[in-house]
């Protein structure tokens, strides 16, 4: 967009690397405690072999937690049972065959002559899968709080008193780049805008297109009356809203006429609901 650059507010971002870090560090304390207290290697072996079980616990930590906030935890609770009983499933066998994977490159010497030796009629599989699904039972569980006390924490979405619309200009349209071209985009054709961090991807009648500026600063910069934040991370257009429908734990869908579904927090099912005659 080549509108204003707002200056970056990365709290959120900084707090989610501060709390990933610590639990990485007491993920690999606890493995290297447990190999120091049942092994009889050196130390130097017993932080090797707790590399070996961190590195992919850490992996599917960072693939599984995205998919968890944008997909699953809106969802209704008998599908959201039904995805997570894939995605644990999932989880716990991917851990055991990357494990398996970093046994053989570690005991193979290399990366290109290694050899991996499941061990699926050890009673040691069983205990390995039992783990991943408590390992993924807890990171859903972590993820899921710290995303409820983040959305409790913001204020609630000012209740839309048409009589208090602020008076400066909304903005009507703006710019945006494709390919060597700048096209220009009417607001009035925005269905949805969903933020991340210093950029925010805007759902239009046209497509999607990426503009470099904050949620907050687009939402000050829109029509009160036609756009509501329903979401931390997402505005939608009202003039384009088709319908919206329960999604369980005082949440809604918002299905837009592009068939676009926007899902809503409890605050911001809250302020749709206000809206309600």
């Amino acid at each position: 967009m080549v509108t204003h650059t707002f200056p970056a507010g990365s709290r959120r971002a900084f707090d989610d690397r501060a709390f990933l870090g610590i639990a990485a560090i007491l993920a690999f304390g606890t493995y290297f405690i447990v190999f120091r207290l049942t092994g009889s290697g050196t130390a130097v072996d017993d932080a090797f072999a707790s590399l070996r079980n961190f590195i992919p616990l850490a992996l599917l930590t960072l693939a599984v937690r995205p998919v968890l906030l944008r997909h699953v935890r809106h969802l209704a609770p008998t599908s959201q049972l039904a995805a997570h009983l894939a995605l644990g499933t999932a989880f716990s066998a991917l851990w055991y065959w990357l494990l398996m994977v970093m046994i053989g490159l570690w005991s193979g010497g290399g990366l290109t002559s290694f050899e991996v030796r499941p061990f699926f009629d050890d009673p040691a599989f069983a205990w390995q899968m039992l783990q991943g699904a408590a390992a993924y039972t807890a990171i859903t569980a972590v993820t899921f709080m710290r995303e409820t006390e983040r959305e409790a924490a913001l204020p609630s979405p000012p209740s839309p008193d048409r009589t208090q619309v602020s008076q400066k200009p909304s903005l009507q349209r703006y710019l945006v780049r494709r390919g060597e071209d700048i096209m220009p985009v009417d607001v009035g054709d925005i269905i949805a805008i969903e933020g991340a961090d210093d950029y925010a991807e805007v759902v239009s009648a046209s497509g999607r297109h990426l503009v470099r500026a904050t949620l907050a600063a687009l939402e000050n910069s829109l029509d009160g009356s036609s756009f509501v934040r329903v979401h931390r991370s997402r505005i939608i257009n009202l003039r384009r809203l088709v319908r919206a429908e329960p999604a369980g734990g005082g949440r809604l869908l918002l299905h837009m006429e592009n068939g676009h579904v926007v899902h809503s927090s409890r605050a911001g099912a809250r302020a749709m609901r206000e809206l309600t005659i």
